[in-house]
C-alpha cells in the first residue's frame, strides 16, 4: 500500500528509479523513528541503505527535500487509512467513532509515523513552509469534520464560524491525546486512548447530538 501512495504522489507510472526513491524515503522514516530527526542526513540515510551519499543525492538534492517527501508520504498514508475506515460507518454517530478509530489504526499499524508527525509539528514552529502545510492540512481536516457533523440536524443549524470552532476543538482533542500517548511514558494501548478521545468528544458534542 505504501508503494501506491508514493507513486501517486510522485509519479503517474512508477519506474525503476521510483522504487529506489521510495526505499530512500522509507529509510529516512526508520531513521527518524529510531535515532531522531537530527540524525537524518543524506549520508546517514545512504549508510542505512548500504549506498553512497551520491546515490541518495541523485534523487534528493537536499535533506529538506527528502524530509518533505517523508512528510508527504506519511500524511497520505494516514489520510488513506482514515478515509477507508470512515467509509465503513453505518450511522452518523458511528462515523465519529470510525474517524477516531482511523487515526488510531494508522498509528497502530505504522507506529514510526508518530515520530515523523512529532518532528513535523516541531518544524512548524520555525519553518514557514511547514507551518503553511500544517495549516492547510488542519483546514481540510476541519472541513471533513464539519461535513461529518452536518449529518446531525442541531449541528447543521449552526453558523459556519461556530462549526469551524467546534471542528478545531475536535481536532485538538484528537491530536492532543495522540501526541501525549506517543511522547510520554505509560500504557501504549491505543484502545484506551481511543476511548478517552471519544469520551472527550461526546462531552464536546453532546448539545448537538440526538
Amino acid at each position: 500500500m505504501e508503494d501506491s501512495r508514493f507513486f501517486r504522489l510522485f509519479e503517474v507510472q512508477p519506474r525503476k528509479g521510483d522504487l529506489r526513491k521510495l526505499e530512500i524515503v522509507l529509510g529516512a522514516v526508520r531513521l527518524i523513528a529510531t535515532r531522531g530527526a537530527d540524525q537524518v542526513t543524506l549520508d546517514s540515510v545512504g549508510k542505512g541503505l548500504g549506498v553512497r551519499r551520491s546515490h541518495v543525492a541523485y534523487y534528493f538534492a537536499t535533506r529538506e527535500e527528502l524530509i518533505e517527501s517523508v512528510i508527504q508520504l506519511i500524511i497520505a498514508t494516514g489520510q488513506d487509512i482514515l478515509i477507508e475506515t470512515v467509509k465503513t460507518a453505518r450511522t452518523p454517530r458511528e462515523g465519529i467513532e470510525k474517524h477516531v478509530e482511523g487515526h488510531c489504526e494508522w498509528l497502530r499499524k505504522y507506529p514510526e509515523h508518530a515520530a515523523v508527525m512529532l518532528m513535523f509539528y516541531y518544524q512548524c514552529t520555525y519553518d514557514k513552509k511547514m507551518r503553511a502545510l500544517n495549516t492547510e492540512i488542519r483546514s481540510k481536516g476541519q472541513d471533513r469534520i464539519v461535513g461529518m457533523l452536518d449529518q446531525f440536524p442541531k449541528f447543521k443549524k449552526l453558523k459556519r464560524l461556530q462549526k469551524i470552532k467546534l471542528a478545531a476543538d475536535y481536532q485538538n482533542i484528537l491530536t492532543g491525546h495522540l501526541i501525549a500517548h506517543f511522547s510520554s511514558a505509560g500504557s501504549k494501548d491505543l484502545r484506551a486512548v481511543r476511548e478517552s478521545i471519544l469520551n472527550c468528544l461526546w462531552a464536546l458534542l453532546t448539545p448537538y447530538l440526538p
